[in-house]
């Protein structure tokens, strides 16, 4: 990008504040068609922050054993298995898991089968109370049989039909079945526990992508090389030994240090960086506002993202602080005039009704659109 085309001068103009000829105190442009016009309006400098778009370390939390499953430097896609902290032991509690769902499940056949056998002996049950009614009935009409033993007898039928309404409801309603069944809940809440455990593990332990981007180690060569040969080496704790960047998006990060720039929309914000003595110009358009975990009451930070075509050209620049120019985009073309220009020409106005007040006295037919640090932006009347 060349340093003097005819919009960079503007801009360049604009932040150096020589767009506008200085008027004498008793002179001003009263015709305002006659006034520059801009699509922006220059708030001021603020340093900025070049960043990546996606990018992410990784910390070993204990000593751990490490195993690589990519290669250094190589680009990942997003989801990417690349590689795996501790696998042995992941590996150990995953055989442990598979032997435990075994285990359940050969349990869990027997409580079925148990069922079935349960079944049985209640319908064997209820068959031979059933054959002993039948036979207590048939002796009921004997003619020989006294009064005292038909006696007894309709009440051993009253209590074996009671014995066989039981069973008949232990069957009809599965009460057989109550045992077992929480035995079987058990037994499958126990494996999920055990589920949920080892996914916790491995969630810990394989290591993922979580965006497209490049792997690049930080660790000693010698260790890498180890890796390279499929062996596994030690991570000490609190060490971080990966990072993954993907630079094809560049940001620009700014946290407003200037009051005036509070009551400004940030969306409406544009930035223009010099990057370098090679006089490089690039500029960066809104993107989102994230909270930052500063202490300080303002605890907002500006993203601003960087064409593609110019993030090419500056990754050199990751990481380094570089001032900005900030820019209010106007949603048209408006006229700009500075407000030295008129300061002077009615102070007590200025003075008693502000740049409005001003505005209005100077140009009745126009009205402001925005009024930045040094300029005013003016549109005539429709």
């Amino acid at each position: 990008m060349k340093l003097f085309n005819l919009d960079t001068l503007w801009q360049l103009l604009l932040v150096a504040i020589l767009s506008f000829r200085a008027l004498g105190a008793d002179s001003y442009q009263t015709d305002l068609s006659k006034l520059p016009t801009a699509t922006k309006i220059w708030l001021g400098s603020e340093k900025t922050l070049i960043t990546t778009n996606d990018e992410m370390s990784f910390t070993s939390s204990s000593n751990s054993k490490f195993e690589l499953l990519k290669t250094d430097g190589q680009w990942l896609k997003k989801g990417d298995h690349w590689g795996t902290l501790n696998p042995e032991l992941l590996a150990a509690e995953r055989e442990a898991y598979n032997l435990e769902e075994s285990k359940i499940a050969l349990q869990i056949d027997e409580l079925e089968d148990s069922d079935i056998e349960n079944l049985l002996k209640i319908e064997q049950s209820h068959t031979e109370i059933s054959d002993k009614a039948s036979e207590l009935k048939q002796a009921l009409k004997i003619d020989e049989l006294s009064k005292e033993t038909k006696e007894r007898i309709y009440k051993a039928l009253e209590r074996l039909d009671k014995q066989l309404n039981r069973l008949k409801n232990k069957i009809d309603t599965e009460q057989y079945l109550l045992e077992n069944s929480l035995k079987h809940q058990e037994l499958v809440l126990s494996l999920k526990q055990k589920k949920r455990g080892l996914e916790a593990l491995e969630y810990q332990s394989e290591l993922k992508a979580a965006f497209d981007g490049k792997l690049s180690l930080r660790i000693t060569q010698d260790k890498i090389q180890e890796l390279s040969d499929k062996k596994l080496v030690w991570l000490p704790s609190n060490q971080i030994f990966a990072h993954i960047v993907d630079d094809r998006k560049l940001n620009v990060e700014l946290t407003p240090t200037s009051s005036s720039l509070h009551s400004v929309a940030p969306e409406k914000v544009s930035l223009l960086i010099h990057l370098g003595a090679e006089g490089k110009l690039v500029r960066a358009k809104f993107k989102s506002v994230q909270l930052t975990e500063n202490s300080q009451l303002n605890n907002k930070k500006w993203v601003f993202g960087i064409a593609d075509k110019d993030a090419k050209s500056i990754k050199n620049a990751i990481g380094t602080q570089r001032v900005a120019y900030l820019f209010r985009e106007l949603d048209e073309p408006a006229h700009l005039v500075m407000k030295h220009d008129i300061a002077s020409v009615r102070p007590a106005i200025l003075k008693e009704q502000g740049w409005r007040g001003l505005v209005r006295v100077l140009w009745p037919d126009s009205q402001v659109v925005f009024i930045g640090p040094q300029s005013i932006a003016l549109r005539l009347k429709n």
